[in-house]
């Protein structure tokens, strides 16, 4: 935004940004068997849930001293945050069971 002071103008600029962002989630099941035999004999799953991100917030402003110079200033804070828990379990395959 620009403002006129004193016949001079004077610049005032504020942001934020969302630089990078942490969501996500996965859940996986596999089963594992031995040699050439494809029955399983273990079933694993794996499942894992993140939250989160790196944030940005910016604040600016200058103001003209005479025709050709100006001067001013910045400001940035950077914010971070991140959660992530993870579940991992494996069992001994039972027939019937949907792998």
């Amino acid at each position: 935004m620009q403002f006129t002071v004193r016949s001079r103008n004077l610049t005032v600029q504020a942001a934020f940004q969302r630089v990078v962002d942490f969501r996500e989630s996965l859940e996986r099941s596999f089963a594992e068997s031995l040699g050439q035999d494809p029955t399983p004999v273990e079933t694993y799953r794996h499942a894992y849930d993140q939250t989160g991100g790196v944030t940005t917030y910016s604040v600016a402003a200058a103001y003209q001293l005479t025709d050709r110079l100006s001067v001013g200033l910045a400001g940035v804070r950077w914010l971070g945050r991140w959660r992530f828990s993870s579940l991992a379990s494996e069992k001994p395959y039972a027939q019937g069971e949907e792998e």
